[in-house]
């Protein structure tokens, strides 16, 4: 096995001197300071006067280097569907619009993107101008950093390559705040900053100016922009084809398709779309310690014997604090220490195929096919923001406010401005905007570029005309699961039989609609649907002598800078009674202070529980 150790987020890292101001002399020891997992290297891509470009990855990870005699074109990810004489041909045309004076630029790039569908960033250099441009796609599915700081521009997939290349580093109190509270910052922000998240389809030009890049949005979705009604039957056709031919895309005849598949509906539709395309693949379904994993087991068994796939288990040993430095620092805490398992996970899967493998997984169903409107209006932005804020919150918002020392209504006004931000007009649209852009794009996507650390990760259910088809797609048809329900019989019928681990019933089954029924009912109050579970449910807690509330003892102990962002007094309450909070409530809290100390902080308390199981 290749991987060890902190395997970092393979990908481009771009700095460029805008206003004639000296590139850094710490450029390459940033990128060795990334080189952890041994199948890595680095690639020095272009260096001159005013601008480096670099590459660290390990050997099957997809980058394109096109150098013809006016541009010079990277691409990293790909580009589904085409073959590599088509692609470098697009490119061309691509860097030609890039770089064009025509004032209808923006129209063609807009048309280009929605015309290549895949996962992918561009970074172009004009050999004559020595003008750049970078672009990324439309939904921006590899997530990117920016940052510009004394005359110099840095873009990188790392966000630990910008806080190694700044001289001083100081972190955002209320994207810290909102981490607290929804387990990601909002937005652009990141917990660093000046560091911001690039957003989906944006276009970054340097050359033109002394101020920086110039930034334009090619397009963000409005999801008030729905189809003309028609059968849902004629509906579900039409995905079915486009997802078919979204797996058909993704696969290739160099790598071996790999689908990590649970019990739930996601994957299956996933597994039924390859089977569909005729494209050969192999399953895996984990099985963690504690034998939590059961009903999704049992239901990917089912699934794969009825399907006739080849299907591997896997038995996962318990996660160690030296996992958990592994999950937290690879994306500098944009993923919460509950997913340490996928350590683990991701090396077993790497022992029994290797990395030239392509990884499939269902990311994106629970989205995209069912109803994401509430059984109830809102009245305004503000009336929205508190059903977010009930709803969606892993600290209750008052914790966070003792926490962190700022108000409750300032955590609400910004999230407010941030959906005014937002293209709806309806509050309601504006929630879908939410769950799509903030919990997708800047969260879910976040969890599945870690899996590219060790491989190549896709899901069709993100193929940009079934993203689009699915998110046009009228609501009263996606309500309780019924557009899921007829798109799932087409693909499979057998897979569509199989119980829903999530549910306890097959979609089939007209108990599924009545509990989606409920269940869609309960969202309209999340408070009392909150205070409901906790008495059906004494969610599972940590005990004082735990090893994760141990080292988050020692971190408010050992490291001064916690104390700068938190209030310490209520911190340490927290700590010596952890019994206050749930599990998932309280490693969210924990990577939030591992984040703090990895960043501001003069050692790593989980050092000293390295080899310590966490469970």
């Amino acid at each position: 096995m290749s991987g060890q150790g902190d395997a970092p987020v393979p990908g481009i890292h771009f700095v460029y001197s805008d206003d004639n101001a000296p590139l850094q002399n710490k450029y390459e020891s940033s990128l060795d300071a990334l080189l952890h997992d041994r199948g890595y290297t680095k690639e020095i891509l272009f260096r001159d006067s005013t601008a480096q470009l670099g590459v660290t990855r390990y050997p099957e990870y997809p980058l394109v280097v096109l150098n013809s005699d006016d541009y010079f074109v990277i691409l990293e990810g790909r580009i589904y569907g085409r073959d590599k004489t088509a692609v470098h041909n697009d490119l061309v045309a691509l860097a030609g619009y890039l770089f064009s004076n025509d004032n209808r630029v923006i129209s063609r790039i807009r048309e280009w993107l929605f015309d290549h569908d895949g996962d992918f960033l561009i970074l172009a250099r004009q050999k004559q101008t020595g003008r750049w441009a970078f672009l990324n796609d439309a939904l921006g599915r590899l997530p990117v950093y920016s940052c510009r700081k004394k005359g110099l521009h840095y873009l990188s997939r790392e966000i630990r390559f910008i806080a190694d290349q700044l001289d001083s580093l100081n972190l955002d109190r209320m994207a810290i705040a909102q981490h607290l509270l929804f387990g990601f910052p909002l937005g652009v922000r990141t917990v660093i900053c000046n560091v911001e998240r690039v957003p989906p389809a944006t276009l970054l030009s340097w050359g033109d100016s002394t101020e920086g890049p110039e930034q334009y949005t090619i397009h963000e979705f409005n999801f008030e922009d729905k189809r003309s009604a028609q059968p849902v039957r004629t509906t579900a056709e039409e995905l079915v084809s486009l997802f078919t031919d979204a797996c058909r895309g993704r696969t290739d005849a160099d790598r071996q398709s790999v689908l990590s598949l649970s019990g739930g509906l996601d994957s299956r539709s996933v597994a039924a779309g390859l089977l569909r395309a005729g494209c050969p693949f192999q399953a895996v379904t984990f099985e963690d310690i504690l034998g939590r994993t059961a009903p999704e087991v049992d239901g990917a068994r089912e699934v794969a014997g009825r399907l006739n796939i080849g299907w591997n288990l896997v038995h996962l040993r318990a996660p160690t604090g030296r996992d958990i430095q592994q999950i937290l620092r690879v994306k500098s805490g944009l993923i919460q220490t509950t997913m340490a398992f996928d350590v683990p996970y991701m090396q077993e899967i790497e022992n029994l195929f290797g990395r030239a493998i392509t990884y499939f997984s269902g990311d994106g169903g629970d989205q995209l096919m069912p109803s994401l409107q509430p059984a109830r209006r809102f009245r305004s932005t503000s009336d929205l923001a508190k059903f977010i804020i009930n709803r969606f919150h892993i600290l209750p918002p008052d914790m966070v406010s003792d926490l962190m020392g700022l108000s409750a209504s300032e955590i609400t006004t910004h999230l407010e401005s941030v959906m005014e931000s937002y293209p709806e007009e309806t509050s309601n649209q504006k929630l879908v905007h939410f769950m799509i852009y903030e919990l997708g794009i800047r969260w879910l996507f976040e969890g599945e570029d870690r899996n590219r650390c060790c491989f190549w990760s896709c899901t069709p259910f993100y193929s940009l005309p079934f993203f689009q088809m699915a998110m046009q797609c009228p609501d009263e048809q996606k309500k309780h699961h019924h557009l899921y329900r007829e798109f799932l019989q087409q693909l499979s019928p057998e897979a569509a039989a199989v119980t829903d681990a999530k549910r306890g019933v097959p979609i089939t089954s007209p108990a599924y609609r009545r509990k989606t029924m409920l269940i869609s009912l309960a969202a309209r109050y999340p408070r009392l649907l909150r205070k409901l579970q906790g008495i059906l449910q004494t969610p599972a807690t940590y005990p004082v002598t735990s090893p994760i509330v141990r080292c988050l003892r020692r971190q408010v102990t050992q490291c001064p800078a916690i104390g700068d962002y938190f209030h310490k007094p209520a911190l340490e309450q927290l700590s010596e009674h952890p019994g206050q909070l749930s599990r998932d409530v309280f490693d969210n809290l924990f990577t939030v202070t591992t984040m703090i100390e990895h960043f501001c902080g003069s050692e790593d308390s989980l050092d000293h529980f390295a080899d310590t199981d966490f469970i």
